[in-house]
């Protein structure tokens, strides 16, 4: 019998497999259950918003940005009371 050390990559997959294993017939945490399904989400639910009764400045809209921030990136306008 040739006895061969396994390398990492095989170690990571099979340790991986595992995990896998272990978390789908166990239940990851957070995942949902029979014992968890009625339980709502969120426990402070809020009223819908009407956004049609928000100032159109204060209304989420798109604008062009020529900076050194990444697409996506908030941006504070501290002295303009913005983002």
């Amino acid at each position: 019998m040739i006895y061969s050390r396994p390398s990492r990559r095989s170690l990571l997959a099979m340790t991986a497999g595992i995990a896998v294993g272990v978390f789908s017939s166990s239940g990851f945490p957070g995942s949902a259950d029979a014992d968890t399904a009625d339980i709502p989400d969120d426990p402070y639910p809020l009223p819908p918003f009407d956004y049609g009764r928000l100032p159109p400045a204060f209304r989420r809209t798109i604008v062009p940005y020529e900076g050194r921030h990444w697409p996506g990136t908030i941006i504070v306008d501290t002295s303009a009371r913005q983002l």
